[in-house]
């Protein structure tokens, strides 16, 4: 099993950026904007706190007729851990 330490770089990087939006779902495109890390650093960072239920991972329930455009995926931090979560100012 590989652990992950959420204050590590990445992992604050992202669950810093969804705190920042905890009124609103960010879909996966926007967290890798938003963060500019690669692809695949944002991909198992989140797969991993979603795995630790950090963070709760939502598929969008609808299709669009368009065949370019997947369904969206979006990410949203746990509720209850928000207080515990927030993060302090980086050094």
């Amino acid at each position: 099993m590989n652990h992950m330490l959420i204050w590590d770089k990445s992992p604050r990087l992202v669950l810093s950026i969804l705190l920042g939006s905890t009124d609103q779902k960010l879909y996966f495109s926007e967290i890798i904007e938003k963060s500019s890390l690669a692809y695949s650093t944002v991909y198992l960072t989140l797969k991993r706190l979603t795995e630790a239920e950090v963070v709760f991972r939502e598929q969008e329930r609808f299709l669009y007729d368009s065949p370019f455009r997947e369904a969206r995926v979006y990410y949203t931090l746990n509720p209850q851990l928000v207080d515990y979560l927030r993060l302090p100012s980086v050094a």
